[in-house]
């Protein structure tokens, strides 16, 4: 993919209602640390990638840079760490994360502190307290937060431009304007989705079927020849039964993916031997499907196809019997609240399961306005979300946006 310029906003006051001017990620060089707030799939890892590369800097994820000993080669550079929202939702404590991190940057203040920057879901910042927490270990004892701006004409013309078959760009785009999903030509992730499903079979109607069309090409790329599959082959539609089986099984055990070996270290990969025989066959073809990506370990091409896999294959299990009760107490915390790592599968399971919404949305609101799909959502479902949405609006920053950017929808 080429480069696409990108911008920023800072975000002036931590209840996210005054921003700056639009910045562009190469005019905040200068700054010793600062925090890059955005959407899943809006394209953050991609822009710290960039500018690494750009600046000489040091691209790690949290998880590594947590984990990671040797930090030698880190001293005198600028440190991009990825994801901390993807540590945080793996975490019974959201704090701790963070605090390795701080430790982390702390033991490297020799001779000098390096500067900083760390992407995450706006979703899991913790606003002042994240904040005040990363001054200890700035450089210069500040900390900047940024948002990151939804792609603009240009971005989105410019990879259209490289990724349609064929066809004018701007075409493209003033027609998901006609039909109203031109939202979804914002965020680099849906973009490409997008352009999956309606060139594979004409323009999808929502966010939910732009899902499935993309998921249902992906069953059909072909399968790598260089690994045993199952003797009989699943059709479109079953692969992605069992992929979604899968995927559900990998995000509630918080693992990495699936292993032909024995199980990852501390338990982070899940090994094929622990299947049965027939149902080791199914998934080994599903793993080598397009819907999965990776060589030693096996794990979705991407965590929202992930989560939507699975948000529909826990639908299709309550409608076969399986009570909702027992999968809610499985992703609820004991707060009462959907637990972060689990609300992408939660909003899909509302977005695909009717019967769940009412007890999807008290938990999560805001998980099933910006997660899953509301446009098959009743009108008094849609009312009844937007008055849960009011009532969580403390534990949120930014919904003021969100609300406007998903108008389409409700």
């Amino acid at each position: 993919m080429k480069f696409v310029a990108r911008t920023c906003r800072e975000l002036l006051s931590d209840d996210s209602a005054t921003v700056s001017k639009a910045f562009r990620l190469e005019e905040l060089q200068d700054i010793g640390a600062f925090v890059l707030l955005g959407a899943p799939g809006s394209g953050k890892t991609t822009l710290f990638r960039q500018e690494a590369e750009r600046t000489g800097g040091v691209f790690e994820s949290a998880r590594n840079f947590i984990t990671l000993v040797d930090g030698s080669e880190w001293h005198g550079r600028t440190l991009f760490i990825d994801a901390l929202d993807e540590r945080r939702s793996k975490s019974p404590d959201p704090t701790h994360p963070l605090d390795c991190i701080r430790t982390k940057l702390d033991g490297l203040r020799q001779p000098k502190r390096p500067k900083f920057r760390i992407s995450c879901r706006e979703a899991d910042w913790i606003g002042t307290n994240d904040r005040d927490h990363l001054k200890r270990v700035s450089p210069d004892g500040s900390v900047r937060v940024f948002r990151l701006d939804p792609l603009d004409q240009a971005g989105i013309l410019g990879i259209l431009a490289e990724i349609l078959p064929s066809g004018n760009p701007e075409e493209y785009v003033q027609e998901a304007r006609d039909r109203g999903v031109s939202y979804l030509l914002e965020n680099p992730l849906t973009l490409n989705l997008l352009v999956e499903a309606s060139q594979s079979s004409g323009w999808p109607a929502s966010r939910a079927e732009m899902y499935e069309r993309a998921c249902s090409v992906l069953t059909k790329e072909p399968i790598d020849e260089h690994h045993s599959v199952s003797p009989y082959q699943l059709s479109s539609e079953e692969l992605l039964k069992v992929s979604g089986e899968l995927c559900a099984i990998q995000l509630m055990t918080g693992s990495d993916g699936y292993s032909e070996g024995p199980a990852g270290e501390g338990g982070r990969s899940i090994s094929l031997r622990e299947f049965d025989l027939d149902a080791r066959g199914a998934a080994r073809q599903a793993l080598h499907s397009g819907l999965f990506s990776g060589s030693a370990g096996m794990a979705p091409v991407h965590r929202h196809i992930a989560e939507f896999l699975a948000g529909r294959y826990l639908a299709d299990r309550v409608g076969k019997g399986t009570p909702l009760s027992r999968l809610l107490a499985l992703v609820t915390g004991h707060d009462g609240h959907v637990v972060s790592e689990l609300q992408g599968t939660t909003a899909w399971l509302a977005a695909h399961c009717r019967e769940s919404r009412a007890s999807v949305m008290e938990r999560d609101p805001v998980g099933t306005l910006l997660y899953g799909d509301i446009s098959r959502f009743t009108p008094e479902e849609k009312v009844l979300l937007v008055q849960t949405v009011g009532r969580h609006l403390e534990r949120h920053s930014g919904l003021q946006e969100i609300f406007h950017r998903w108008n389409p929808c409700l």
